[in-house]
């Protein structure tokens, strides 16, 4: 971590976003842990704090994120200025959301990461809490939360379910514009009772 690090955690805090509440300059994290800080508690600085990282700036990184996009099929989505979606000028529908889960859900590291209710491993901070309060009720697995006064209550979520043959399936689904996150986690549970009375009929 360095001091721009540090500067970005100012500026979600300013900004009344979501952040990792302790960086110092010369703090080592692993990009294990970047991603636990972003898919947990949506920390918005260690997004964009590993996409300065990885990519070498925003600026590259939309580029990168951009064609990942497009790769998914994902042609409703605009990737922002910043790598935590934060930013206004980051837009998505419920169905680009149901693609980047099921892309997230076939990647073992972020699907490993998803289905913990919390993890220690932040020397500096302690305990962060996963904040998908529905992960291991219903069959769910993953995947993320979100809220912000522009998308209103966000979740993406992944369950485990047995159909009539015994086989296990993944649904994926997403809720968006909800008022807070509270009513989206609600609206995603009736949403995943529907879909698993109906996915036998398919």
């Amino acid at each position: 971590m360095s001091r721009s690090d540090i500067n970005l955690l100012i500026t979600y805090d300013e900004l009344d976003g979501s952040e990792i509440g302790k960086v110092v300059v010369g703090e080592k994290l692993s990009e294990y842990q970047m991603l636990e800080a972003m898919m947990l508690p949506s920390a918005n600085n260690m997004a964009d704090s590993l996409a300065v990282w990885a990519f070498g700036s925003l600026a590259d990184y939309q580029i990168a994120a951009a064609q990942t996009v497009k790769s998914l099929g994902m042609a409703s989505t605009t990737v922002g200025s910043d790598a935590s979606g934060l930013s206004p000028d980051t837009l998505s529908t419920a169905h680009d959301l149901v693609l980047l889960g099921e892309a997230a859900m076939q990647n073992p590291v972020l699907a490993e990461i998803v289905s913990k209710s919390s993890v220690d491993d932040f020397p500096l901070i302690g305990t962060i809490e996963n904040t998908n309060t529905l992960l291991g009720q219903d069959g769910i697995v993953g995947v993320k939360t979100g809220n912000s006064d522009e998308a209103g209550g966000v979740f993406v979520f992944a369950a485990k379910y047995n159909d009539d043959s015994g086989k296990e399936q993944i649904i994926v689904g997403a809720v968006q514009g909800l008022p807070d996150l509270e009513k989206a986690l609600q609206a995603a549970k009736t949403l995943l009772k529907s879909a698993e009375k109906n996915i036998n009929r398919l």
